[in-house]
C-alpha cells in the first residue's frame, strides 16, 4: 500500500492574501456614524436624567428628615388616652377581681359546714362586688 498525497490547502501564488471583508462603502460608513451618534446622544440624555433623579431624591430625603424633626419636637409630652375604653377592659377587670378574691377560703368554709340535712344547691361568687351567695337545701326543718 502506498500513501496518497493530498494537499488540502492550495498554495497561493505570489504575495496576494485573501481579504477577510470587502471594504465598507461610503454610505455604510455614514449610516454607522449616524447610529453611533444616536447611541451617544441617548446615553447622554439618560445620564442627565439620572443626575436629575438623584437631585430629586436628595431633596425628598432632606424634606422627610426635616418633617420628622418637626414631628418629634411637636409631639405631646403626655400620652393621649383614648376616649372609648378598650372592649376587653371590663373582662380584664373582672378577671383581676377574681384573682384577688379568696375563692379557696370560701370553698374551705363551705366544706367545713357539715350539718346533717343540709345540701349546697348552688354557689355564686361575685368577685366584682366581693360577695358570695350560697343556696342550700334543707331536708328537715327541725335540724
Amino acid at each position: 500500500m502506498r500513501p496518497l498525497a493530498i494537499n488540502l490547502l492550495p498554495e497561493m501564488s505570489g504575495s496576494r492574501q485573501p481579504s477577510a471583508r470587502p471594504p465598507l462603502s461610503a454610505r455604510r460608513r455614514w449610516l454607522w456614524l449616524v447610529v453611533a451618534a444616536l447611541g451617544v446622544a441617548a446615553a447622554g440624555h439618560q445620564l442627565l436624567r439620572v443626575i436629575e433623579l438623584r437631585a430629586q431624591l436628595r431633596a425628598a430625603s432632606e424634606q422627610s428628615y426635616a418633617l420628622a424633626a418637626q414631628q418629634a419636637s411637636a409631639a405631646p409630652s403626655t400620652p393621649v388616652t383614648p376616649s372609648t375604653p378598650a372592649p376587653y377592659l371590663d373582662d380584664a377587670r373582672s378577671i383581676a377581681a377574681m384573682a384577688a378574691f379568696d375563692v379557696a377560703g370560701v370553698l374551705k368554709a363551705m366544706e367545713s359546714l357539715r350539718e346533717p340535712g343540709l345540701r349546697v344547691a348552688s354557689a355564686v361568687i361575685d368577685a366584682k362586688e366581693r360577695r358570695v351567695r350560697i343556696d342550700v337545701e334543707v331536708s328537715d326543718l327541725a335540724q
